[in-house]
């Protein structure tokens, strides 16, 4: 399944939600325990923000970049899948022509 961003309010309504806590009024809840259900519903942007937040850095960056592996692979794997498809030959053409 793709790494999400938040769903309901559109694609950083987690983030809006969360960022807030830095200034008054705070909301109150355990990093942790948001992080876990960010983990779980694959809030991806909310979930390396709130690492960040925890001091894991390293673990933010990870996360990011295995979410940006993930769909680099998805859109090679387009490409690639599109590229194996051939014009059919004809009369009036040189050849088969490779998308």
């Amino acid at each position: 399944m793709a790494p999400r961003t938040g769903e309901a309010g559109g694609p950083h309504a987690a983030n809006a939600f969360l960022a807030p806590t830095q200034g008054p009024p705070q909301r109150s809840y355990r990093l942790e325990q948001v992080r876990a259900i960010c983990e779980r519903y694959q809030i991806t942007d909310a979930q390396s923000w709130l690492l960040e937040r925890m001091g894991d850095v390293p673990g933010a960056m990870r996360l990011l970049l295995r979410a940006l592996y993930d769909a680099l692979g998805k859109i090679l794997g387009s490409v690639r899948w599109q590229g194996e498809r051939t014009e059919p030959v004809n009369a009036h053409s040189p050849g088969p022509r490779r998308w």
